[in-house]
């Protein structure tokens, strides 16, 4: 009996749940990378060196569960591809994502690994679609037409010089098989090609294709950390005159939340519509639009005087490319009681804590004051402040700005030491 094709159902399937396996192994294991807390340079290379022992271990078990079907694999290449690739790719996003941040390195990934890993399947599912002859009989090459006659053709003086059905010579030059096609294979091989250039070329899509997204598709790719995200915006701009105050406040919402992502996550046009759209918001979504704005972290730290409590005071905005936020100690207090401060260190032009200052963007170089010494609980209020204009450059005084378009402060507890 000749030998059963080789399918991804009977075939392939065993195989995946091998690789299934090895990728809840090696994910396993780059977890437990996370849990010793190596740094992250030897955590990245360590987890590289895990996918390609995992994907080393992959491809020997599968070419040892396929090895007793050479003859066949060779036959149906497209099964064999479709095996490597989804093998591999499931180890891959396995340790992926038991890496810190490995959602988002999966994401940035994709775009660039789907498209390479799917080409050439892609290419061999809508080759084999193309024409192409089976079986074993001899036909005409023009019609297909099946000659029965003795072979070779000159031995047999019964057979026709020319074809029966299309009159065209064919003793000559008589094909073998059956020429058929594969619709189906060319549709989705030609689905599968279009697919990967879609996404390998997302990344450098321009105002000029994006506009043409519904928008809908344009306000979740403005509102996520994709490159594209700015030119989408941009291109969402004509649909937002046509906003309902709901739609607009869903949208202030969700704006808010990707500020908070990292600094500078959102744009500096999406940073003009909170400004412009801040007024008509409710007082709990402004409140939290100028009050997000900045960043504080108040820590205790090793002080090398006996007599004094030292405080770090670490801050950042979280505007778009401007410190649109100022801030300064307005006081600290132990038990109610209001503190003497001392500026131990401080940023360039800062004279005491008390005065306004622009917060930088990020906390690698605190501001460190002093107090009496107590290890009793601490309370730090801070006066912030939001200037209406632009480049706000801080005065040296701890008065409030005249002219600014929110003051509040910001209260932090240090628990007793």
């Amino acid at each position: 009996a000749p030998p059963e094709p080789v399918t991804f159902r009977r075939d392939g399937l065993p195989i995946m749940r091998d690789a299934a396996v090895i990728a809840v192994i090696a994910a396993a294991l780059a977890g437990t990378l996370r849990i010793v807390r190596v740094d992250s340079q030897t955590e990245l290379l360590a987890s590289l060196a895990l996918w390609l022992v995992s994907l080393l271990v992959f491809v020997v078990v599968a070419s040892r569960r396929l090895r007793h079907k050479k003859d066949q694999l060779e036959r149906a290449p497209v099964v064999t591809q479709a095996i490597v690739l989804l093998g591999t790719v499931l180890v891959l996003v396995a340790i992926l994502f038991a890496m810190p941040r490995g959602i988002r390195i999966i994401l940035t990934v994709l775009p660039v690994l789907v498209p390479v890993l799917i080409t050439p399947l892609a290419w061999s599912i809508l080759a084999s679609g193309f024409p192409r002859r089976t079986g074993t009989q001899r036909v005409c090459k023009f019609c297909d037409y099946e000659y029965t006659f003795g072979y070779p053709p000159e031995t047999d003086p019964t057979a026709p010089p020319r074809c029966p059905e299309c009159g065209k010579g064919w003793l000559a030059d008589l094909a073998v098989g059956v020429k058929r096609s594969n619709p189906r294979r060319i549709a989705i091989g030609g689905v599968l090609v279009l697919t990967a250039i879609v996404i390998f070329t997302v990344p450098f899509w321009n105002s000029r294709t994006i506009r043409y997204l519904p928008s809908t598709s344009l306000r979740m790719l403005a509102l996520s950390s994709d490159t594209a995200a700015s030119a989408a915006w941009d291109a969402l701009q004509p649909a937002l005159a046509n906003y309902t105050p709901e739609q607009h406040q869903e949208l202030f919402e969700d704006l808010l939340a990707k500020r908070l992502e990292r600094p500078y996550t959102i744009t500096p046009s999406q940073h003009a519509y909170l400004m412009q759209q801040v007024t008509a918001m409710p007082a709990a979504l402004q409140e939290r639009f100028y009050r997000e704005l900045i960043e504080i972290k108040v820590t205790r730290v090793q002080s090398d005087r006996l007599d004094r409590t030292h405080i770090a005071i670490s801050a950042r905005h979280l505007g778009a490319g401007n410190a649109t936020a100022i801030a300064r100690v307005a006081s600290v207090t132990v038990a109610g009681v209001e503190q003497p401060i001392d500026l131990v260190s401080a940023w360039n032009s800062m004279n005491d804590a008390a005065h306004f200052f622009s917060p930088i963007s990020t906390f690698d170089q605190p501001l460190i004051i002093s107090i009496p010494v107590t290890r009793q609980p601490i309370t730090v209020r801070f006066r912030i402040a939001i200037p209406d204009r632009a480049f706000y450059v801080p005065r040296d005084t701890s008065v409030d700005p005249t002219t600014s378009l929110w003051i509040g402060d910001d209260i932090h507890e240090l628990p007793a030491n």
